[in-house]
């Protein structure tokens, strides 16, 4: 991009956070720009986001001290967007629900979406099947969220690595 946005080498887009801003400071990107969308409700949510974040951004309103936290992926999945989260240091100032993005690798069935903070696991969630032209999404609330003390890791383990 001639901008100098950052960009992803697996969604060939801009990089973003949670609230569909790029690497530069005020400018948001939504739909299949950021990454291809099997289903326009996904595309019409993003551009919600965008659009508000860009109303806040504009208004000053956004949080002023913020921690930047890395989202990967981890085995079997193949990217995430958001692919890093700008959180509010004041724990009061951080949003209801998070919503993470992501396409695996292949098909899997009768597996869990597991989400890491470093090592602690804080969601896991049970599929049947996923398949890679599915987008999956994996929903944090304000308690799993407030679990994030580093990096987070998204990953799709199968039932003979489920530990617990």
């Amino acid at each position: 991009t001639k901008c100098g946005v950052a960009t992803d080498s697996a969604t060939s887009g801009p990089i973003v956070n949670q609230n569909m801003e790029t690497s530069i400071k005020g400018i948001f990107a939504c739909g299949n720009t950021v990454h291809v969308h099997d289903l326009v409700d996904f595309v019409t949510a993003e551009s919600l986001t965008a659009g508000k974040s860009a109303s806040l951004y504009v208004q000053g309103k956004n949080p002023a001290n913020t921690r930047n936290v890395t989202l990967r992926a981890g085995n079997r999945v193949r990217y995430t967007v958001p692919q890093h989260l700008d959180l509010p240091i004041n724990q009061e100032e951080t949003q209801d629900k998070l919503k993470i993005m992501f396409r695996s690798t292949d098909v899997y069935r009768d597996v869990q979406i597991v989400v890491y903070s470093e090592n602690q696991r804080i969601k896991a969630q049970k599929k049947k099947i996923i398949r890679p032209g599915e987008m999956q999404v994996v929903e944090l609330n304000q308690s799993q969220i407030n679990m994030i003390k580093g990096n987070i890791t998204v990953t799709i383990e199968l039932p003979e690595e489920d530990v617990e």
